[in-house]
């Protein structure tokens, strides 16, 4: 493990003492600033990859997160703070209701989304958002059940019920 260890860090000091950073444009929020000088610039690591894009659904603004859901199609959130359900047609259902007010400010807004391990049997879903916290703002993980949607269905609607806890 040592000897790894010995011989991973020069390589990896050689690697950064030599390397130029990748150029970068403005930033997207400009009122952010940096904790230190040059937190956001990186090496360029070059992977072969070539990825690919598909469209898998038209009408959402700004997708932040998505999941599948176990009985087909998945759940997106849009920054603004709509939940959507998309079927594995990839047809487009209406805001999901029920779902907590998000602060849509900056790179805040509606988040991430993720399925309960038991979804199946109680359908509990997970979101991670950004909300209004005395002045400022702050990241928030809601839990709710998803209630309404029915596999195969041609109206895809449903409601988030969030409590306190």
């Amino acid at each position: 493990m040592i000897r790894h260890f010995a011989l991973i860090l020069p390589l990896s000091l050689a690697t950064a003492l030599h390397a130029a950073p990748v150029e970068q444009g403005p930033p997207n929020v400009p009122e952010f600033r940096p904790a230190f000088e040059g937190q956001t610039r990186i090496d360029e690591q070059i992977s072969g990859v070539t990825p690919k894009a598909e469209v898998v659904a038209t009408g959402l603004e700004r997708p932040w997160g998505i999941t599948p859901l176990p009985d087909g199609g998945y759940l997106v959130t849009e920054r603004p703070g709509r939940l959507r359900h998309l079927s594995e047609a990839g047809t487009l259902g209406p805001a999901i209701t029920g779902v907590p007010a998000v602060a849509n400010r900056g790179q805040g807004g509606l988040l991430d989304v993720t399925v309960g391990p038991d979804f199946a049997q109680d359908r509990r879903i997970y979101l991670t958002y950004a909300k209004s916290v005395g002045g400022g703002f702050g990241t928030a993980v809601a839990r709710g059940v998803l209630s309404g949607l029915r596999p195969g269905a041609s109206q895809h609607s449903g409601q988030f019920c969030c409590g306190q806890d």
